[in-house]
Formats: structure tokens, sequence, C-alpha cells
């Protein structure tokens, strides 16, 4: 017999205080348990002379510089960085020798791709290889943006002449 699931706020705060209480739970006993998939280890990274530049690892840390730069900006980390990131802005424009206007800034690639599959998703179709990173024209389809899927050739390389192929006014960006 099958019967249907309710939730009320006593089983929804029962079922958040067992995530919240798993949660604490060190990763080797969690994976004694059961919780946890069983690689899970203490261990992050890959193993050492590895990395994985699929996942955008960097099996060197971040430079000493780095960790300077964020030590010190740390301290500011208090206040909005408005003014900042319009100096930013200008400071680009000028290195690069483009108007400010050209210049976009976000929180790693992603984010500024997606954005791209947004804007010029909505003035036509995303021409993009089938199987490739495709976080970003996903995020567009979900939004309503169509996109036009090039099959790889048989060594599994992007097909570019493909792409050529099926450039029409329908497309408005190519995605590689």
């Amino acid at each position: 017999m099958r019967t249907a699931m309710s939730t009320n706020r006593r089983t929804f705060l029962a079922g958040a205080g067992l995530a919240t209480g798993l949660s604490s739970v060190p990763i080797s006993a969690a994976s004694a348990m059961g919780v946890a998939d069983a690689a899970v280890s203490a261990d992050f990274g890959p193993t050492n002379g590895t990395a994985l530049l699929s996942r955008n690892e960097n099996p060197y840390g971040p430079a000493p510089s780095a960790i300077k730069a964020i030590t010190e900006n740390a301290k500011m980390g208090c206040y909005y960085t408005d003014r900042a990131l319009e100096k930013l802005h200008y400071m680009i424009a000028e290195r690069h020798n483009v108007d400010v206007k050209q210049v976009v800034v976000g929180s790693g690639s992603t984010e500024i791709l997606c954005a791209i599959s947004l804007a010029w998703g909505r003035e036509g179709a995303i021409l993009c290889p089938d199987l490739f990173w495709d976080t970003t024209v996903k995020y567009g389809g979900r939004q309503g943006v169509k996109s036009i899927r090039v099959p790889l050739t048989s060594d599994m390389n992007v097909d570019l002449a493909g792409l050529e192929a099926g450039l029409t006014d329908e497309v408005s960006l190519i995605q590689i």
C-alpha cells in the first residue's frame, strides 16, 4: 500500500535537526556509519602530483603573495567594495585600451558566461558542441534560450566545420 508523505513543522524540524546533527559528524565517522559515500576521506584534493584541471583545482594552493593580499584585504571585509570595483573597471579598461563599458567583472567565469548566454541567447540560439562544459548553455536553456548542438567528430573532437555549417541567421552566439 502506498502512502502519501506529508510535511508539517514537526517533521520538517526533526529532519532539519537530523541533517544538522549529521553535518557535525566527522567525515570518517560518517563513512563508518554509512551516512556518507565510502570514497569520502578526511584528505581533500587529488593524490600527490595530480591536478584535476576539469574541476579548477590547483595542487599548489594560493601563492604567498595571494595569501598576503587575502589577509590584508580580510581586514576590510566589513565594507562594500563599490568604489574599489569601479576603480578596477577603469584600471582594466585603461590597461587594455577599451571603453570602461566593455569591461565586465564577475565572481569567476561561470557567472559571466551565464550572463552572456542570457544576453545573446535572447537574441537568437546558442550554437555549441554536443558534448562540452555546457553549464552556461544549460543555464540559458532553463531561462528559455534555445541551443543548437553539433555532434562531436568520430574521434571525439569539436567539429569546427560542423559548427561553421550550423551558423545561420538564427544563431546569436557560438560557445566552444
